[in-house]
């Protein structure tokens, strides 16, 4: 797939809700911005797990 954005924030939460597995072959600055949202998600994850049943919460 060849897509463009001017926000790549934007593309990076598109590209994190597709439920299939893609390779960001340029910009870096983006293959960054996904490693860092990646590391963000899985914080989150880490965090959910060590607690018992759902936890919702946006701040």
């Amino acid at each position: 797939m060849l897509c463009g954005t001017g926000q790549l924030d934007s593309l990076v939460y598109w590209l994190m809700a597709l439920d299939v597995d893609f390779d960001v072959l340029e910009p870096p600055v983006l293959k960054e911005r996904l490693r860092r949202a990646s590391e963000r998600v899985g914080r989150r994850l880490d965090r959910a797990t060590q607690t018992s049943g759902f936890l919702y919460s946006l701040r």
